[in-house]
């Protein structure tokens, strides 16, 4: 894709997103004032971002976008938050492969934890729950040599997008406004990397010498991601390939006489966007402060009148007749007026109802409340909660959370640490699979933590029943046919990968029928001892008996 046309799909994607940049406007201003920004205005310096015109009345919606934000981030993110297994049954319970598999997902772990994901995570998801849309971006610290993971949260408002066919980003642009020195610092000679990098322009580096404004002045730089034409994904065993040589291209493009920066490759899309909930007929997601932001702007509107109303009552306008008033009105500390009567002046009672006005002001921060699961995620004013108490909240918020949590993991977390392993096995991170594996490579991702554990806990729950119920039969009627319809050892095995069990506790098939077996020897064995130890009693007793019988 040329740098022209970089240019060109950079601004018919910013012009086709201007209908819904009026509502981020609102949410910007109402829910997260300290963003304070015009999604349709190219920011020019730091001057361009105004601290002083916060225009919040009532601090209801952003003390629950920031809670949500909290308790998204810390349970999503909370312990070991992910696991995998290999979809083929026989493979996963196979020792050799379950050990490497563990041992694949505790350095991947290691290594997403180590970098700046839960850092950038926070930013994700308060912009995820403030405008319903969020975006990450991955790649390696260096290509040279492993040095890690690096993830970027992209503003909102630097993110255009066009979708494939499953609604993930095909190609994916990046308005970014950058100081002459940012650029600089960015892009840095391949050959010696003390000095700058050969594609940045003249006027660029000797704006960046200036000691007037030219130094800060932003300069229009898009970075974009998109598929290569013509260029085949990696076959099995091939682990590098020249970055111009890769399936997915990205590149920085400074807009001012469209000069290439930086141009590389991806094996895979690294782009993430991540939507609250979805409509059908557009591309971009809506989220809990777009639904309360109409209630949000009314519980504003009205504080605002409150607290205009009260100050007409903590100093009332005076009253005062036309003859009545001898001298200059003076209503300050220690002033004097002089009236020809007392009568002739009086302060204006407002009879302002507040009541009224704080009934609706608590019904309309209830609902705001409600959008941002407040009462979910509250501990409440009585005595501490019961662990039972506490499980059943986890419960019930994972039911409320359960479709915009699915999303993020389908969208953001799954191509994550999917594209962590494919990074850490071509750089050499990672032991070479078992030929049990390689036969039948798929793997499947999944998610724990809190709410993940309280999504688990039913169908834990309903085994825990079955198993009870069959021991209370058994126990009624040790002949009963019920005790041969659970089979035991599978369901255990199936509430340990409920409850995010690791394989190294547990046995493989193979050594249960192996103890199995030695079991039924030893009780075998026995009971062929006992067998021969009551015949030989038997034999003593009768010769005893023969003897007996033969004195008398």
């Amino acid at each position: 894709m040329d740098n022209a046309l970089v240019v060109q799909r950079t601004d018919a994607l910013k012009a086709a997103r201007s209908p819904i940049e009026g509502k981020w406007k609102e949410v910007d201003r109402y829910i997260l004032p300290l963003n304070q920004g015009d999604f349709a205005a190219t920011i020019t310096s730091e001057n361009s971002k105004d601290w002083s015109t916060l225009d919040v009345w009532d601090s209801t919606a952003p003390i629950g976008a920031d809670r949500l934000t909290a308790m998204l981030h810390s349970t999503l993110l909370s312990g070991r938050w992910f696991g995998a297994n290999l979809r083929a049954a026989k493979v996963n319970q196979d020792p050799k492969a379950r050990r490497w598999l563990d041992d694949c997902v505790d350095r991947m772990f290691d290594a997403i934890m180590v970098s700046n994901f839960a850092v950038e995570m926070a930013s994700f998801i308060l912009e995820w729950v403030g405008y319903g849309n969020a975006c990450l971006t991955q790649a390696l610290v260096s290509e040279e040599k492993w040095e890690g993971l690096d993830f970027s949260a992209r503003p909102v408002r630097e993110l255009l997008f066009e979708e494939d066919h499953t609604g993930r980003p095909y190609r994916a642009f990046f308005p970014l406004s950058w100081t002459p020195t940012q650029i600089i610092s960015k892009f840095r000679d391949p050959d010696d990397k003390s000095k700058p990098s050969k594609t940045i322009p003249e006027k660029i580096l000797g704006m960046a010498e200036k000691a007037d404004g030219g130094a800060a002045e932003k300069q229009s730089v898009i970075f974009c991601i998109y598929p290569r034409g013509g260029i085949q994904a990696l076959t099995y065993g091939e682990k590098t390939r020249a970055p111009l040589n890769r399936p997915w291209a990205w590149k920085y493009v400074l807009r001012e006489g469209l000069v290439t920066l930086e141009e590389g490759g991806f094996f895979e899309m690294r782009a993430y966007v991540g939507r609250w909930a979805k409509s059908a007929n557009s591309m971009w997601g809506y989220g809990p402060s777009l639904l309360a932001l109409p209630t949000v702007k009314l519980v504003n509107a009205l504080q605002e009148h409150i607290v205009n109303a009260a100050a007409k009552v903590v100093d009332p306008a005076t009253l005062v007749t036309e003859r009545g008033l001898m001298s200059d009105l003076d209503l300050g500390p220690g002033g004097q007026t002089t009236v020809r009567s007392l009568d002739d002046i009086a302060p204006y009672e407002s009879k302002a109802r507040f009541d009224v006005s704080e009934m609706l002001l608590a019904d309309h921060r209830n609902m705001i409340r409600k959008h941002f699961r407040e009462d979910d995620i509250t501990l409440k004013d009585s005595p501490a909660m019961t662990a039972t108490e506490v499980n059943r909240r986890f419960v019930l918020l994972n039911r409320f959370l359960a479709p915009p949590v699915k999303r993020i993991q389908f969208d953001v977390f799954a191509p994550v640490i999917q594209n962590t392993f494919n990074d850490m096995y071509r750089m050499g991170q990672l032991d070479e699979p078992p030929d049990v594996v390689k036969a039948n490579p798929r793997m499947q991702i999944e998610f724990f933590g809190p709410l993940m554990t309280a999504q688990r806990d039913d169908e834990v729950a309903a085994i825990e029943r079955l198993l009870s119920a069959k021991a209370a039969m058994t126990k009624m009627d040790p002949g009963s046919r019920a005790k041969h319809v659970v089979k035991d050892d599978v369901a255990l095995r199936e509430m340990a990968e409920r409850l995010a069990t690791p394989a190294s506790v547990l046995a493989s098939q193979q050594e249960v029928e192996a103890a199995v077996k030695q079991e039924q020897a030893v009780q075998q064995a026995a009971a062929q001892a006992q067998i021969s130890k009551t015949a030989a009693e038997a034999d003593r007793a009768r010769a005893g008996a023969e003897e007996m019988s033969r004195g008398a």
